[in-house]
């Protein structure tokens, strides 16, 4: 479960003085947004495969630092846990992906795989993927791991959307 992690903060922006030109206010918010780590869930999706022992629902989830600095951490203080939720108050880890680092504007993916649902469940689970992190990854003194903004760091989606 992810109760002993912390989610990450919300980026604070500098405010632009009310002096600044629109020019030098668009290249603040461009070296701003330069300096920012952000490690986020981008997309994710699912495609069936075909086997004769049975079809397989395969879950691919892309974590990508939408951000424009690196992130660098030390391994085993975040990574991407992956939820069925057939309710949403009771989801059910099927996998943890273990990350460290990702470079400004990279992608990671990972997969899980499942037995695909059956053509006449109508009602498949959700899946929800969420980034997590270690509850001192704010206070560790590396600021190369501090994520700039929460609000993208879960998606939620259904096989069947």
């Amino acid at each position: 479960t992810c109760s002993h992690f912390a989610w990450s903060q919300t980026p604070k922006i500098p405010k632009n003085p009310k002096t600044m030109t629109p020019v030098q206010n668009q290249q603040q918010v461009r070296q701003t947004l330069a300096s920012i780590i952000d490690p986020a869930i981008t997309e994710l999706s699912f495609s069936t495969i075909k086997r004769s022992s049975g079809d397989i629902l395969r879950i691919t989830v892309t974590l990508k630092n939408v951000g424009g600095a690196n992130y660098q951490s030390n391994a085993n203080q975040q990574n991407v846990q992956l939820f069925e939720e057939w309710t949403p108050d009771q989801p059910r880890q099927v996998k943890v992906f273990p990350f460290q680092n990702l470079n400004a504007g990279v992608s990671q993916q990972f997969i899980y795989e499942t037995p695909a649902p059956k053509p006449g469940n109508e009602f498949p689970p959700n899946y929800r993927a969420v980034i997590v992190y270690e509850p001192d990854i704010l206070s560790d003194a590396n600021p190369k791991n501090d994520d700039a903004n929460s609000a993208n760091n879960s998606l939620v989606k259904n096989p069947r959307n």
